[in-house]
């Protein structure tokens, strides 16, 4: 899931990660940045994405700067902060199963 991206794209969280939209560039072509890259690596390599980081553009427009980044995590993992730097740096935040009311801790940090 891309948390604050409208259907396909737009909206204002982090909705660019390759998806087939002009506005939709990649930080990169790695496969940390790049859907259409991880998902070749998990075909071809066997190796399966954990998380994908999304980029929010100033104004959607990739010429304008980097807003923000955001991991996407892999379900049923979502992205937690930290705890300390901006939350404007997918750095800061790390994936995690979502703790169930009658748990007391059941993180599964990841470890990229």
């Amino acid at each position: 899931m891309a948390p604050g991206m409208t259907h396909c794209g737009g909206g204002p969280g982090p909705n660019a990660f390759g998806q087939s939209l002009p506005q939709a560039t990649p930080l990169n072509h790695e496969p940390e940045n790049d859907i259409l890259s991880a998902l070749e690596r998990w075909v071809e390599q066997g190796i399966p994405p954990k998380r994908i980081v999304a980029v929010k553009y100033v104004n959607d427009q990739p010429a304008q700067g980097i807003l923000r980044t955001r991991p996407l995590c892999a379900y049923p993992m979502t992205a937690v902060y930290r705890g300390a730097g901006s939350t404007d740096d997918a750095a800061n935040f790390e994936c995690r199963k979502p703790k169930k009311n009658d748990d007391e801790d059941d993180d599964e940090d990841d470890d990229d």
